[in-house]
């Protein structure tokens, strides 16, 4: 069963990361060793705390590191100690290092997909008007890149996510199976694009159905076929009432463009 142990030091603003190593072999590996991961990393610069979540099934060993982290840290020095923390784990005997850095509650970046996620992270942190910015980490804005934005506006959320592709693409791209999303806080309206599959059809029906009912949520996507055609544009709204629920659906129904769901809010 998966242990917690916890050092470190408290500060007002902090970067977390998460590291999930996954280790082979027949040796087991205790909580102990995974302290000692901790207690390293807890006192390079920069850190201000550190936790340890090691499994110990035999077969299945791994170890969760979570590090808090200055929020101030430099690109070069976060990069730095990206390194120095994977380094460490493997040299504990943890391979395929999964690091996941947190800054705050709402900036989150992890190593899956190597230096190019930090590189579209390290931009993404310092574009003013982000509320969150998450490069396959843990913040929950819609994707697996992904930002958090104040507009409603489905065309402003549309230009968010395919802005973030465009830094993925002149960084070095990423895979092109994963969502980029922008949302408004709480993620109440998002829209999730994909590197050649935006869904500019749903985010255009979702405009026409918001100019006559008033919309509680709303998530426009593309969605990959089974049959290899291409992908298709999903829409799923949200209101607040049966006679808006009956409006929508009436306008959904007068398109055929869109795959589009109109549901009931609870309550």
């Amino acid at each position: 069963m998966p242990v917690m142990q916890r050092v470190g030091r408290a500060t007002a603003g902090c970067l977390a990361i998460a590291a999930v190593f996954a280790v082979t072999g027949c040796s087991a590996h205790t909580a102990g060793d995974g302290q000692k991961v901790a207690d390293w990393v807890a006192a390079e610069a920069h850190v201000s705390a550190a936790t340890s979540l090691v499994d110990t099934d035999l077969y299945n060993q791994s170890i969760t590191l979570t590090v808090a982290v200055d929020p101030a840290i430099t690109d070069e020095d976060l990069s730095q100690l990206a390194v120095q923390t994977d380094h460490r784990a493997e040299d504990a005997g943890w391979s395929n290092p999964h690091i996941t850095y947190t800054l705050g509650a709402n900036h989150s970046v992890s190593n899956v997909g190597g230096p190019t996620t930090l590189a579209v992270f390290d931009q993404l942190r310092h574009t003013d008007g982000y509320l969150a910015v998450n490069a396959r980490g843990t913040v929950d804005c819609g994707g697996s890149f992904c930002v958090s934005v104040v507009s409603t506006d489905p065309a402003a959320l549309l230009a968010a996510a395919n802005q973030l592709i465009g830094v993925a693409a002149r960084v070095g791209g990423v895979q092109t199976d994963l969502f980029f999303a922008a949302s408004t806080e709480g993620g109440r309206f998002v829209v999730r694009a994909q590197p050649g599959a935006t869904p500019d059809a749903a985010v255009a029906l979702w405009q026409s159905i918001a100019a006559t009912v008033p919309l509680a949520r709303a998530d426009a996507y593309e969605a990959e076929t089974s049959d290899g055609s291409p992908p298709a544009p999903q829409l799923d709204l949200t209101v607040a009432s049966a006679d808006q629920q009956a409006t929508a659906e009436r306008l959904v129904a007068a398109q055929t463009a869109v795959e589009a769901r109109v549901y009931l809010a609870a309550g």
